[in-house]
């Protein structure tokens, strides 16, 4: 394994790269902390582990608040991506094989760029060249740091603007393929805003290639506790969803 850290993919802000001996898929991974803390080395275990089982992996590092506001954080989570679209086949990946992948905030980072494409084709890509997005434990309607912060609305009263992942749900949006991972005992109403999001995909688009998965434990556990095999619950199912027929 090799690590390269801090890339600047934009002025001040950087991502780290974990290259295994060979590459079986790349991910480009966005850190969670509600849009208000975190960096990307607060998961470097989990992308080692990944990187072991031949997973590249992207950690990538966006702007937070207070120094921030809504959309920022999600154009430079497009042009990171476009970062690595350009420079993977320097690092022995493919373009044709590259997954997103988020915990909390930055799942819902990821949601957004998969339900909204005017992200990445400002990047000049479309959600359909990822070959598949994964949320754990995300956001589904608008992301209650935004609601409070810029708004000064109550964060948990349950709104559905473009602020939100939800919003962009539609009968012409072609979903792409997109894993939901919530807990037992998650966050308030971020178990019931992914079933509900998974719903209306499924309601407007039933052949969508769409997984919903609920796991035991709290708000992103399964990433970030390994269990009696030493391994993450998050990571199990990653790769049966990756194998997926």
């Amino acid at each position: 394994m090799k690590i390269i850290r801090n890339i600047e993919y934009l002025p001040n802000l950087h991502l780290d790269i974990f290259v295994p001996e060979k590459v079986e898929a790349t991910f480009v991974h966005f850190h969670g902390g509600g849009l208000v803390e975190g960096d990307k080395t607060d998961v470097d275990d989990l992308m080692i582990h990944l990187c072991n089982k031949n997973y590249l992996m992207v950690n990538v590092n966006y702007s937070l608040y207070p120094n921030t506001k809504f959309p920022i954080y999600l154009i430079e989570a497009a042009k990171a991506v476009k970062y690595i679209y350009d420079h993977i086949e320097e690092y022995h990946g493919s373009k044709d094989n590259i997954y997103l992948s988020g915990q909390s905030a930055g799942a819902y980072i990821v949601t957004m760029l998969a339900l909204n494409k005017e992200y990445l084709e400002t990047v000049r890509l479309s959600p359909k060249d990822i070959k598949g997005y994964v949320s754990d434990s995300g956001q589904m309607n608008d992301h209650f740091n935004v609601q409070k912060l810029e708004y000064g609305i109550d964060p948990w009263l349950q709104r559905i603007t473009k602020i939100g992942p939800m919003y962009y749900v539609t009968k012409d949006n072609d979903v792409p393929p997109l894993l939901l991972i919530y807990y037992s005992n998650d966050m308030l109403n971020r178990k019931e805003q992914n079933i509900m999001l998974y719903n209306l995909v499924k309601f407007y688009s039933p052949n969508a290639d769409i997984t919903k998965l609920e796991l035991e434990g709290n708000h992103v556990d399964g990433s970030c506790k390994k269990d009696i095999d030493d391994e993450y619950p998050y990571v199990k199912e990653l790769v049966k969803w990756m194998t997926r027929k």
